[in-house]
């Protein structure tokens, strides 16, 4: 919260140094509120009552509206319903009073939202659809296509799946006019399973078929391996096992070569329902036992327990109902562990007990077998009147056995269909939390967006310039960071240790760590920042280890001198372009990172350099340099990039941005993107 205060104090002071309009200061303190709304609740709330408190002073009923809504939606954030639904009450009553239509469905909208998270499900529809009538008015297709869905989610909740439906379809066909890509992917895939619901096969692989095409599309390896397992379920649930084991084995192998061991096991056990309906139990226990296997590794309980009913219903088809029995023991038992992690310990050891009393009993009915066959032998050898009477004897024993038999695997088909039920909703839990994964991977990438300078902020001061981010996954270990002191720009191109999720933690921990530098141990100068920021790092990372890691980054911090037009520089490992006249000029960095290194720690060197008008220049991570690709799958280089930009340094800075990344694409092809991408060029 105190680092959050002073920047926007910061922030403030050079905008009334600016003599900027009111405002300007209000949409500002705004923005950053809806950009904190979703992780800083307290800096949201800081700079909403601000906003407000300005907007009321000023009279600007518009603004007052807008900073109301977006309260609301902080509060709706923090679980703050009442609150919530008080503030949106209040902006509708003024926007409908200046007659702001844009306001007025905004707030229909998050009144509906409160009311979903109430399970206010037909009052939510009422809003939703107060405001879709709004947003079609004003001709908003967007907000619309949002509305439509939103109303379709609420009737799936309801077990409305026809109406839902209906909803997601006009949804899917407005997204398709605006030809968005990556929601297609997902809408497609939605419709498809709700077609799947219906049992309205033809049209649900119609739309699984379009969902594959737009994921491959935008070369999402892990979507496309996500959905030909759903889609190979599917088929199976149709009847079409041939394609669904095809499906099917093409998500086992993809999730394979990409290492989503959650997703293999999904497509391992639909793989093995397929070969126990086709009569192969050999390869379908193969199968089932890969999925039991594989979810020891993801720790995925809801896995392992469906794996063992799956092992119980192949041993039960196979003629083994003792074995059935207590797989399904074991599934049931983990089942109930889903629910409640202190179960876990208590199914770990009835797991172990159930397996050893499936030892003993199996050797017990050895035991019995040769005792049986021994006794055989003996009545052999006495008399015929003996030997009949043995017989006699035998088929007696014979028959008790085989109604013993009988009446265990009647109890067992008996105990299974009374568990049907519960095992369905098990299966619908671990959907949801399969989803819930994917929702949080979005939402930390929304958290790091946040975090990144702002585009405003780089326009404002430099309003030549272009910015190619290409993350390698949906989080990053690239970054960009810029900070305002006085007449200086301070501008940041890094790259982190590692990328993904790790890549990413590094990424918001050096984020933090330049703010603290600047803004509150106000160190302006780039060699200093880093040097400052090294320690950080070292200290944050090393604390109590008993190993040094060397985690950190490379980067490249400029800091523009505005009013001198000179450039002070400090490079680690990455090196500064300036491009003028056709001329290339290259500065060498210091050949060590921001972080622990090998051998003592050395100062970063400070450069400078004077600025011409039409200078050019380039700072850049190594992911564009490292990426394979072209005709003989090699390296792109550093210099092949050099003379790309010498090529195009004088066209507009868009065009140049629109080259690069085609360039960047031509050269992959089809090939994985092995690293996360940053390229930033200013023009003076």
């Amino acid at each position: 919260m105190k680092k959050a205060l002073l920047l926007f104090l910061v922030t403030a002071n050079i905008l009334l140094f600016s003599q900027k309009a009111d405002t300007v200061l209000i949409d500002k303190l705004i923005e950053d509120c809806k950009r904190t709304e979703l992780f800083n609740f307290d800096s949201a709330l800081y700079y909403g009552e601000k906003a407000l408190r300005l907007s009321e002073k000023a009279g600007d009923s518009l603004r007052i509206a807008t900073v109301l809504r977006r309260m609301g939606n902080v509060h709706l954030n923090l679980g703050n319903l009442d609150k919530c639904l008080e503030l949106q009450k209040k902006s509708l009553r003024i926007s409908e009073n200046i007659n702001y239509k844009q306001g007025i469905a905004s707030c229909l909208s998050n009144i509906a939202n409160v009311e979903v998270a109430q399970s206010l499900n037909n009052d939510a529809i009422e809003h939703y659809q107060k405001a879709l009538l709004i947003f079609l008015e004003i001709n908003d297709m967007k907000g619309y296509a949002r509305i439509l869905g939103n109303i379709g989610l609420v009737c799936q909740f309801m077990k409305d799946n026809k109406k839902a439906l209906n909803y997601q379809l006009k949804s899917y066909e407005i997204r398709k006019q605006l030809k968005d890509t990556v929601g297609l992917s997902l809408a497609a895939g939605n419709v498809g399973n709700l077609y799947g619901e219906l049992k309205r096969y033809d049209s649900c692989f119609h739309f699984f078929e379009e969902a594959l095409f737009y994921s491959k599309r935008i070369n999402s390896l892990q979507g496309t391996a996500i959905l030909y397992a759903n889609y190979g379920s599917l088929l199976k649930d149709s009847k079409d096992f041939t394609k669904a084991e095809r499906m099917l084995q093409k998500a086992y192998l993809l999730s394979e070569e990409i290492h989503e061991i959650s997703n293999k096991a999904n497509a391992a056990i639909g793989l093995a329902q397929i070969f126990a309906i086709k009569g192969d139990h050999k390869k379908a226990l193969e199968y089932v036992d890969t999925c039991i296997s594989l979810s020891f590794k993801t720790g995925e309980l809801a896995v392992r327990s469906n794996g063992y009913k799956v092992k119980s219903e192949i041993l039960k088809n196979s003629g083994k109902p003792v074995d059935a029995l207590k797989y399904f023991e074991m599934h049931y038992l983990l089942k109930d562990s889903i629910l409640n992690d202190e179960n876990k310990a208590d199914f770990a050891k009835k797991e172990m007990q159930l397996q050893h009393e499936q030892e003993k009993l199996q050797q017990k009915l050895e035991q019995e077998k040769k005792e049986a066959i021994a006794g055989e032998k003996i009545k052999q050898q006495k008399t015929i009147q003996i030997f009949l009477f043995s017989i006699l004897i035998g088929f007696i024993i014979l028959s008790f056995y085989i109604y013993r038999n009988y009446k265990q695997k009647k109890n067992a088909n008996l105990a299974l269909e009374s568990k049907n039920k519960e095992i369905e909703e098990q299966r619908s839990l671990l959907e949801t939390k399969n989803s819930e994964i994917l929702d949080s991977i979005h939402y930390a990438k929304r958290i790091q967006t946040a975090l990144l300078a702002s585009e405003n902020l780089i326009s404002e001061h430099l309003p030549e310039h272009f910015i190619f981010y290409k993350p390698k996954d949906i989080v990053s270990g690239d970054f960009y960071w810029a900070s305002a002191v006085d007449s200086k720009f301070i501008f940041a191109t890094c790259d982190c240790t590692g990328h993904g999720v790790p890549g990413a933690f590094m990424s918001l921990l050096n984020i933090s760590f330049l703010n603290e530098v600047t803004s509150q141990k106000k160190i302006i100068q780039p060699d200093k920042i880093f040097e400052e920021v090294r320690k950080d790092i070292i200290n944050a990372l090393n604390k109590d280890a008993k190993e040094e890691t060397k985690d950190g980054m490379d980067g490249v911090l400029l800091s523009y001198d505005l009013k001198n037009n000179t450039l002070e520089f400090t490079a680690a490992n990455n090196p500064v372009i300036i491009i003028r006249n056709n001329e290339l000029l290259k500065f060498t960095p210091d050949k060590f990172p921001v972080g622990l290194s090998h051998g003592a720690l050395k100062p970063f060197t400070l450069q400078t350099q004077d600025l011409m008008k039409g200078d050019c220049i380039y700072t850049f991570t190594d992911g564009i340099s490292d990426q394979f690709g072209g005709e003989k799958g090699k390296k792109f280089k550093q210099k092949r990039l050099e003379e790309l930009l010498v090529k195009i340094h004088t066209r507009p800075m868009s065009e140049q941005h629109e080259i690069l990344g085609k360039e960047f694409e031509n050269w992959k092809g089809s090939l994985e993107q092995v690293d996360d991408v940053l390229v930033i060029a200013v023009r003076i």
